[in-house]
This record gives C-alpha cells, structure tokens and sequence, in this order.
C-alpha cells in the first residue's frame, strides 16, 4: 500500500500539483481546483492538529476491518462522501498562494513519519488512526483528488 511518508510517493505527490492550473476542470465533483487545494490543505492542517479539536462520531469505520477494506483497500467513488466541514475551512486566496500553503503543509507532514500514533488528531470520519494509517490516508486522498483534476 502507498503512503505518503515514502520520500519518493511524496515527492510525486508534490509534481503532480505543479500540473493543476486554477482553472482546471474537475472530472467529478463540485470543488473547483483552488477549493481543492485549499480542502487539501485543510485535511493536512487537521491531521496534524492545527485545525483545533476535531470531533469524531461512531461509525463503521471505526472497526478495523471495514475501515481497512473500504478506505484503504477499495476504490473511492466520486462524490459519495462530502467533505467534512472540518475540512473546508480555508477560503482560496491566489493561486499561486493556495498552492503554496498547501505544498509547506505537506512538508511539514512528511516530517511527521515517525510520530507516536497518540500524537495524531482524531479524523471526523475515520477516528483514531496509526501513523501508518495516516501515511496511506494522506496519500489515497491526495491522489483521489489529483486524479479528480486530471493529475
């Protein structure tokens, strides 16, 4: 499984956005690129704490092995689950700007590779997760999205 914390995956993470133009077209979905990079942002903010508490209610990906198979292993559909609200909090600002919040926020993330699992916020919808949880999360949802814009 591909996770964000492997220096290579992310690296290609960060040239695919460099293919994103702000007036790029989504394949699916209501978010327009910069909104996207700004949700991506957002996400990142949140996994590493900056978002302040985020709140987390039971579902069933709370046990292991749904959350494994279906936000791990199956593929995401489009536009199924809408963005937690947690998620959608920075406003776009310029491009150029948005682009760049978003590249030091997965930086700085990147950092985090080797942090105890206690250390992470709590997801909305996912709950409590591992480090290890959150490299393939960071990943899957970086990668859904650029693929939603054609990168």
């Amino acid at each position: 499984m591909k996770t964000f914390f492997d220096p290579a995956t992310a690296e290609r993470l960060l040239r695919r956005l460099d293919l994103l133009q702000p007036d790029t077209r989504a394949r699916w979905g209501r978010m327009s690129c910069p909104e996207m990079v700004c949700h991506l942002t957002d996400a990142f903010r949140g996994a590493m704490g900056e978002s302040g508490e985020l709140h987390h209610r039971w579902n069933l990906f709370d046990i292991p092995p749904f959350r494994r198979l279906f936000v791990f292993t199956l593929p995401w559909p489009h536009s199924l689950i809408p963005a937690p609200a947690a998620f959608r909090i920075t406003p776009t600002e310029t491009w150029a700007a948005d682009l760049e919040r978003l590249k030091t926020k997965m930086q700085q993330l990147r950092g985090l590779d080797h942090a105890p699992d206690s250390s992470w916020q709590v997801h909305p919808l996912l709950g409590h997760l591992t480090t290890r949880e959150w490299g393939w999360l960071a990943y899957r949802h970086t990668d859904y999205h650029l693929r939603q814009f054609g990168a």
